[in-house]
């Protein structure tokens, strides 16, 4: 499993960037709180990483730091909540405000994020505020 990532940024999109290392190039997909904080392509990177192996693909995310790695780990365990989504979720919410968020079950908080309904909003409080 790949914890880490450090390497060379040689594409640096909002949604993706991709990452050489010994001659290689990982596509890592990332949430909008990493792509701001990343460096210039060219310069060196190293990502907090989640590789999701499906039965159709395996594909690695990326964070900047540990808070966000795990809270995208948290978001997972959620039913209906995919990649994706997490993804959305942290590129709307910071970890903090996320953990706040479900501390105080503030639903409209997380419905807010585009892409999540209130269904999965409430999902989110619910199955993530005693953990």
């Amino acid at each position: 499993m790949i914890a880490t990532l450090t390497g060379t940024l040689a594409v640096r999109d909002p949604a993706r960037i991709v990452v050489e290392t010994a001659g290689l190039g990982y596509e890592v997909f990332i949430p909008l709180s990493t792509f701001y904080r990343l460096p210039a392509p060219g310069n060196t990177v190293r990502l907090e990483v989640r590789q999701v192996v499906r039965e159709d693909a395996i594909t690695l995310y990326g964070f900047f730091d540990a808070p966000e790695k795990r809270a995208f780990d948290l978001l997972m365990q959620v039913q209906h909540v995919g990649p994706k989504l997490a993804l959305a979720i942290l590129s709307v919410l910071e970890p903090a405000d996320l953990v706040s968020a479900i501390r105080r079950e503030n639903v409209e908080k997380i419905d807010a994020v585009p892409g999540v309904g209130p269904k999965v909003a409430e999902r989110v409080v619910r199955e993530l505020r005693d953990k």
